[in-house]
C-alpha cells in the first residue's frame, strides 16, 4: 500500500538506478548527489511498503516487485518527461537557444553562477545543458559547444581555453600534527595515509604516473569537490583538490588547508575548456566569450583574497 505523498523525483531515480544497476551511474545521470539516489529510493520503498534492490558487488540488483513494476513506471515517467519537454519548449518559444554539453567540474565551479548571469543580461537567449554522460561526442552537431576539461573532449575539435587550474593534495594542520608530519612527506608516507578523491579516472592516472598500487592506498571516492573540502576540512585524510577550489571555498571559510609536497609525485593540471566542431554561432560565441571573462574575473578575486590572507 502506498503510503504518503508521491514525489515524482522518486520515480525519476528508481527508473535510472533500475537501468544502470549503479547508484553512482545513476548519481551522474540525474546530477544529484549518490545520498540523494540511495535516500530517493529508501523514501519510495518506504512508501510502497516494498524492497525494491538488493545491494551487491558490483552496485544493486531489482527485486522480483521493482522488475515487476518496472515497466508501469517507464511508462509513466517516458509521458511525464515528455509533458516537462514540452512546458520547456513554451518557455522557450521565440528564443535563440545555446545548446550545451558541460561536465560536473565545470558546473560546480563557475558555470552556475554564470548562467544566471547570462540570462539577466540577455533574456531572449535561451540555454539547454545537458551532462556528458547523456552524450555522444561524435553527435556532437546536436549541440553548440562542450565544457569540460581537456581529456573529456574530442580530439577533433576546436577549443576556447576557459581556466586551468593544478591538483594538489591538502590537509589541515590539526590532520599533520597528529600525524606528525609537515607539508613535505614521502611517497611511503602518503601510501599509508586516508586519501579523499571525487574524480577516480584522474586519481588512476596519477598512480600510474606515480607508480602507486591504486588499491594500496586508503581511498574514499566521494561525489563532489565540495565533499572532497569539506571532508578535508574536518581532517579526515588529505584531499585531491584543485588549487581553484580551495581558494574559492577559502573566500567563506575560515578553515587553513595547507597544500602538500609528496616526494615522486606530480600532481596535473586540469585545463577547462570550450570545445567545437563548427563555427560556434554569435550567440553561442557570446556566452562563450562572457564565460571566459566571467572565469577570469572570478580567479582574479580569488587570488587577490588569497593574498590578502596569506598577509
Amino acid at each position: 500500500m502506498l503510503k504518503g505523498n508521491t514525489n515524482w523525483n522518486h520515480y525519476k531515480t528508481f527508473i535510472a538506478v533500475y537501468e544502470s544497476g549503479n547508484l553512482r551511474k545513476s548519481s551522474d545521470v540525474l546530477r544529484i548527489t549518490r545520498a540523494a539516489v540511495s535516500r530517493n529510493i529508501k523514501t519510495l520503498s518506504n512508501q510502497l511498503g516494498l524492497p525494491l534492490f538488493v545491494s551487491h558487488s558490483k552496485g544493486v540488483v531489482p527485486t522480483s516487485i521493482a522488475i515487476e513494476i518496472y515497466p508501469v513506471i517507464k511508462d509513466v515517467t517516458e509521458l511525464l518527461t515528455g509533458v516537462e519537454s514540452r512546458v520547456a519548449e513554451c518557455s522557450m518559444e521565440g528564443k535563440t537557444i545555446i545548446r550545451m554539453a558541460v561536465s560536473s567540474t565545470s558546473v560546480g565551479t563557475f558555470l552556475k553562477d554564470y548562467l544566471k548571469e547570462f540570462c539577466t543580461k540577455y533574456p531572449e537567449i535561451g540555454t539547454e545543458t545537458l551532462t556528458l554522460e547523456h552524450m555522444d561526442l561524435s553527435k556532437q552537431k546536436q549541440q553548440d559547444f562542450v565544457i569540460a576539461t581537456k581529456h573529456m573532449v574530442h580530439p577533433s575539435f576546436k577549443v576556447i581555453n576557459l581556466y586551468a587550474s593544478k591538483s594538489a593534495f591538502f590537509a589541515t594542520k590539526e590532520f599533520l600534527v597528529k600525524h606528525g608530519l609537515t607539508s613535505t612527506i614521502s611517497k611511503d608516507q602518503f601510501i599509508k595515509l586516508p586519501i579523499i578523491v571525487r574524480n577516480e579516472g584522474r586519481w588512476r592516472e596519477l598512480c600510474k604516473k606515480a607508480r602507486i598500487k591504486k588499491d594500496s592506498c586508503k581511498v574514499r571516492l566521494v561525489p563532489s569537490a565540495e565533499s572532497v573540502y569539506d571532508m578535508t576540512k574536518g581532517s579526515m585524510g588529505l584531499g585531491f583538490l584543485t588549487e581553484i577550489t580551495v581558494k574559492l571555498q577559502g573566500e567563506t571559510d575560515d578553515a587553513k588547508l595547507v597544500k602538500l609536497n609528496v616526494d615522486e609525485i606530480t600532481c596535473p593540471i586540469v585545463q577547462v575548456i570550450c570545445g567545437y566542431n563548427e563555427k560556434l554561432t554569435k550567440p553561442a560565441r557570446t556566452f562563450v566569450e562572457g564565460f571566459q571573462k566571467f572565469c577570469k574575473d572570478r580567479l582574479s578575486s580569488a587570488e587577490a583574497g588569497h593574498k590578502k590572507t596569506k598577509r
